[in-house]
């Protein structure tokens, strides 16, 4: 029971940060595909050098720089690789000695433009291939279902409305648009109890019974619009009822739907 004490008081402290929900950022820009080719030219003094442009890869992302050309016709960006501290140059003259080759990975970290009416048209936001890290959120658990057990001869479907703190990691995938997050919570709730359910209730008569309710469970969500998840929990009740609660440290089984939650994830991106 301590270990379980120790486990809510650390949900109990996260639960203090709300109710809150935050988008993964994008991290940079892409080009939509287009039938023709989107021309791209190296910089050299940091102006565009307008022969010998190279065709766009639409495989890679790009930043579009803060400092941009005296020449407003043309957007300056920054393809990224994937080497920390790697600094930005100018591009080698002799990697653009061919019209219209393919960017490619020399092309990387190098200060390069192209026409503005082509990224206005074109522009897209990139987002990474995968996040990760850490969530947490009020989970609510509008309906729980109780297994059979001695004393019972059928499941219990408790309608309770019951909210925890819920501290998981989250995966996401496709552009961030689905995620995938496990993870356990703990909170508290009060338990109505009736005498098919609690020994110590007279027929016809209820209570209610402060309990704490933890567990374990999966919570899938698409564009952090809808989520829907299945979790699985046990509950413990507290005081004299508690010791003639049926379903007492029972497992039980749940559907969660609609969570909000802090996320703390991590993009991984690699061109």
């Amino acid at each position: 029971m301590k270990k379980v004490l120790l486990f809510l008081s650390l949900f109990l402290f996260i639960q203090t940060k709300g109710f809150c929900q935050y988008s993964t950022p994008s991290d940079g820009h892409e080009l939509k595909w287009v039938n023709d080719y989107i021309e791209v030219f190296r910089s050299e003094g940091g102006k565009p050098v307008k022969n010998h442009p190279k065709m766009w890869n639409h495989k890679l992302w790009f930043y579009r720089c803060i400092d941009q050309p005296e020449d407003t016709n043309y957007v300056r960006i920054v393809i990224p690789n994937n080497l920390a501290n790697s600094g930005i140059t100018e591009s080698n003259e002799k990697d653009w000695e061919n019209d219209l080759k393919e960017v490619s990975d020399c092309d990387y970290n190098k200060y390069l433009f192209v026409k503005k009416t082509d990224y206005e048209k074109n522009v897209k936001d990139h987002y990474p291939k995968y996040t990760y890290g850490l969530v947490w959120t009020g989970l609510t658990i509008p309906l729980k279902i109780h297994p059979s057990i001695d004393g019972h001869s059928g499941s219990l479907y408790n309608s309770n409305f019951n909210a925890g703190t819920f501290l998981g990691v989250r995966l996401g995938f496709l552009n961030d648009i689905v995620g995938a997050t496990f993870g356990g919570f703990g909170g508290f709730s009060s338990l109505e109890q009736s005498a098919s359910v609690n020994s110590a209730i007279a027929k016809g008569a209820s209570e209610n019974m402060a309990a704490l309710n933890y567990g374990m469970g999966m919570i899938f969500d698409l564009d952090r619009k809808f989520q829907l998840g299945a979790v699985l929990g046990w509950d413990h009740g507290y005081g004299d009822l508690g010791k003639t609660y049926l379903y007492q440290n029972h497992n039980w089984f749940a559907v969660s739907l609609n969570f909000t939650f802090l996320d703390l994830s991590h993009p991984v991106n690699k061109q």
